[in-house]
């Protein structure tokens, strides 16, 4: 008798711990293995898992268009997006829910969006279009949403990039052709730096010695030294570069060209271009996983993400998502300790 009540309780636990092993195993994947892009032109956010190399839900902000830029909190909980010039709102989102937790409105459109490296802050560009006169960047505590300043950048501020010691904020203004760079501490401009024409995006190498800034309309980026504050490289791209970013173990410049449908990458020892990548129509923003071994674009006008070998320099998968598809969450993950 004692035999089978030890055979049944030993019969139990083996079951129990298969059981546990299994509802471990099958928990839901962290939320750093999907990725959001917003897509400009209706207004939706996709929920993308790379993996799977799909679109696995796809949010609806109720306007016909989206902000180009997006971002989300370090522990992966709050995505930051906006209505772009139709809604003209800042819209913050559950990423557990997908419900919209607050929405800031601003009399002119949302464009680029980004969070301090200590996932305290949020800047938020505020411009009315591309030619069309001045801008802000408004800068919010995320623990509240409060707004604690709005500072003039000079010219149609696009995107954002934070120094990895996250001491300043550099700011792309589109209409100035100018490079903002404010202060984090006392949200001041401490210093202008005239680029290229209609420079759209700028990033940091993670060492923080270099930005590299596209301009759209003069086919090159700008290499600027971080502590010297000036240009000391103009390196040629493809046609009309507009998303650049940086890969993770800092060795490479990634450009994704508009015109040219494809993507330029930089050797950064050598400020020259080693390779050139065919994406989809109308190449827009770029990031890596973190792991660095792919790179992902967003392509404006055939409304894909094209998946890439970082190392083979191959497309190995596209993913449908929304019409006019900008930047991509990855970049916060890696970029952020």
């Amino acid at each position: 008798m004692m035999k089978k009540f030890g055979v049944t309780i030993l019969a139990l636990v083996i079951i129990s711990g298969i059981f546990i092993v299994w509802n471990f195993n099958s928990t839901d994947e962290p939320e750093a293995s999907v990725f959001y892009v917003p897509n400009a032109g209706d207004g939706t956010i996709s929920v993308v898992d790379p993996m799977k190399e799909e679109t696995i839900e796809t949010i609806s902000l109720g306007t016909s268009q989206a902000s180009h830029g997006i971002a989300i909190s370090i522990d992966g909980k709050k995505l930051f997006t906006g209505t772009g010039f139709d809604g003209k709102s800042l819209v913050v989102i559950d990423t557990e829910t997908k419900e919209v937790e607050k929405e800031i409105p601003f009399d002119a459109g949302v464009h680029g969006i980004d969070i301090s490296n200590d996932g305290q802050y949020l800047y938020v560009t505020l411009m009315n279009g591309l030619g069309q006169g001045e801008g802000t960047v408004a800068i919010f505590t995320i623990d509240n949403m409060e707004k604690i300043a709005e500072v003039k950048t000079g010219g149609g501020p696009a995107h954002i990039a934070v120094t990895p010691d996250g001491s300043q904020v550099w700011i792309a203004n589109v209409n100035g052709n100018t490079i903002a760079i404010m202060d984090a501490k006392d949200n001041q401009i401490i210093k202008m730096i005239d680029v290229g024409k209609v420079p759209n995006e700028v990033a940091l190498s993670p060492d923080g010695q270099f930005a590299f800034v596209a301009n759209v309309e003069s086919d090159f980026v700008s290499v600027i030294d971080t502590n010297q504050m000036e240009i000391i490289k103009t390196i040629q791209a493809g046609d009309a570069p507009h998303g650049v970013t940086v890969s993770p173990d800092g060795t490479e410049a990634w450009v994704a060209n508009n015109d040219s449908n494809d993507v330029s990458v930089i050797d950064i020892k050598t400020f020259e271009v080693k390779a050139t990548i065919p994406t989809g129509s109308y190449a827009n923003h770029i990031a890596f996983s973190q792991d660095g071994e792919w790179a992902y674009v967003t392509n404006r006008d055939s409304n894909d993400v094209v998946k890439i070998d970082a190392v083979n320099r191959e497309v190995t998968g596209s993913i449908p998502v929304g019409a006019g598809p900008h930047e991509i969450t990855l970049e916060d993950y890696y970029s952020k300790p």
